[in-house]
């Protein structure tokens, strides 16, 4: 009996031993790294964001809309989605390199103001059907001076 009992202990404390050794040992801890996938639950959660489109037309006047993000949405797609959902014009001219907005509800292009986009506060550094949109993002269009 004393036998049985010094071998269950001894089972026990292997298993104990075991169990601790698994359970600290730094191999199994997860790591995410930039080059790790990301979660499929960030993923879901992403595709749920919205993303923004700000209309600065001057400093008193300033129209906001939000929309769900839709896979392959650009800085020019939100603008003209959103123009045909509320219903203000907006022109543009096609060239080799993309699309250049030339009016927002009448206020048009000059040597003095242009509409210039924004996404997330930095000046756009492609045509407006170029700039492809992540979700959460803040579109801005801006009546302003041209940056030359």
């Amino acid at each position: 009996m004393k036998k049985t009992i010094i071998a269950f202990a001894s089972f026990i404390i292997l298993i104990v031993i075991g169990l601790g050794i698994v359970a600290f040992n730094p191999n199994n801890v997860a790591v995410i790294t930039p080059e790790s996938p990301v979660p499929v639950s960030e993923i879901e959660n992403n595709e749920s964001e919205d993303v923004t489109l700000i209309i600065q037309y001057n400093d008193e006047d300033t129209s906001t809309y939000s929309v769900s993000y839709a896979e392959n949405t650009t800085a020019f797609s939100i603008l003209e989605d959103i123009s045909l959902n509320e219903g203000f014009e907006f022109t543009y001219d096609e060239y080799d390199f993309g699309n250049l907005v030339t009016s927002i509800s009448g206020y048009e292009n000059s040597d003095e103001m242009a509409w210039i986009y924004f996404v997330n506060g930095n000046a756009g550094d492609v045509a407006a059907d170029q700039k492809l949109l992540e979700p959460g993002d803040s579109v801005e269009w801006k009546y302003i001076e041209p940056i030359y």
